[in-house]
């Protein structure tokens, strides 16, 4: 008798989870901590972090400085599970109609990733969150840097705000000079 309904979807196992999900999961994961990686390389070059610091109207020096430690922490040190860009990099196959998109869309799909961590640093202060993923927070961390929990605080809030818009800069940086 032939088959109804269309293609076969994936089996779940005995406790309701997708094997096979989990699998390409594992083996998408350094990938995307290596974007990560690149990503942080890419912060640290001197004419993008100066063209930032004239933007903002920062001390370039002490701008660099603080980018180049506070996105190592909070992007490679705190790490996380990297659901959004597993979920952006399929998605972009599939709109590519190829199972293994570019690597240039890698690189693109960690941009909800740095979003989401800026998200995540302003939650943290708001809900006075001082660990996760069993790793102090950044405004804990500046916190006891500093021995000036307010100024951790402020510092924290502005690097979370400043995630929200530096993939926006990255781009403009790279692709409309």
């Amino acid at each position: 008798m032939a088959e109804v309904g269309g293609p076969k979807t994936e089996e779940k196992d005995e406790l309701g989870n997708y094997p096979e999900l989990k699998r390409n999961y594992a083996s998408f994961l350094p990938l995307i901590n290596a974007c990560v990686e690149r990503f942080c390389d890419t912060l640290e070059r001197p004419e993008l972090l100066q063209r930032m610091a004239t933007v903002g109207g920062y001390h370039t020096e002490t701008f660099a400085r603080s980018i180049a430690s506070h996105s190592r922490y909070v992007l490679v040190a705190m790490g996380g599970k990297r659901g959004r860009p597993y979920a952006v990099h399929p998605a972009s196959g599939v709109v590519l109609g190829n199972r293994q998109p570019y690597r240039h869309l890698t690189d693109l799909a960690i941009i909800a990733e740095i979003a989401h961590k800026g998200t995540v640093v302003i939650d943290d202060i708001e809900d006075g969150t001082l660990v996760r993923n069993s790793i102090a927070t950044l405004h804990a961390k500046l916190g006891e840097e500093y021995g000036n929990p307010e100024k951790g605080r402020t510092e924290a809030i502005n690097f979370g705000n400043l995630l929200y818009f530096i993939p926006v800069f990255i781009w403009s940086f790279f692709f409309c000079s």
